[in-house]
């Protein structure tokens, strides 16, 4: 309907996941995602999802994928700005079956909804900082809320580095 309604209310298969939740379960990839949506799949070397077995079956990168990706009701080609980090993104909706009616011809398998996380009414701070394996290292802060009365903003600050990688290049050590 292209509303916002509960999950609950409406009758299609929808697996949502909030920031929050994916903090609590550890989910930060879409691989990660797979393993909560039922009949989900993701292959990062070739930047291919599946959707109840309906996907791109194709390596080339120019065709139209079976499941639509939306940022903020924008299309994306590419499923891997949902490994953003929960600073940016407030819920991630993994929509199954045919969506063509809502989301157009490359919605055959269904849909992957990303929803960015917006200005506050009440001033609101963030702050995560992250560290893992191969040096890696994060840290993120967000400040959110209101400019005047009738305008609302959001900043993000946001570093990520990984010092070390996972091959080790022989001929230049």
């Amino acid at each position: 309907n292209k509303r916002e309604e509960s999950v609950q209310d409406i009758a299609v298969a929808v697996t949502a996941v909030t920031s929050e939740m994916r903090d609590e379960l550890g989910i930060s990839t879409i691989t990660d995602l797979t393993n909560l949506t039922p009949g989900l799949q993701y292959t990062a070397g070739n930047e291919r999802i599946t959707l109840r077995g309906i996907g791109r079956n194709t390596n080339n990168f120019g065709a139209e994928p079976g499941v639509a990706n939306y940022t903020d009701g924008i299309y994306q080609s590419f499923a891997s700005i949902a490994g953003r980090d929960n600073i940016f993104i407030a819920r991630i909706e993994v929509l199954r079956g045919p969506r063509g009616t809502l989301y157009g011809r490359n919605s055959i398998g269904g849909a992957l909804n990303i929803i960015s996380k917006r200005p506050t009414d009440e001033f609101k701070g963030e702050f995560m900082i992250g560290a893992g394996n191969f040096d890696s290292m994060k840290a993120g802060m967000s400040v959110s809320g209101p400019l005047t009365d009738w305008l609302r903003g959001r900043a993000v600050l946001f570093k990520e580095q990984r010092s070390e990688g996972v091959f080790k290049n022989l001929g230049t050590g």
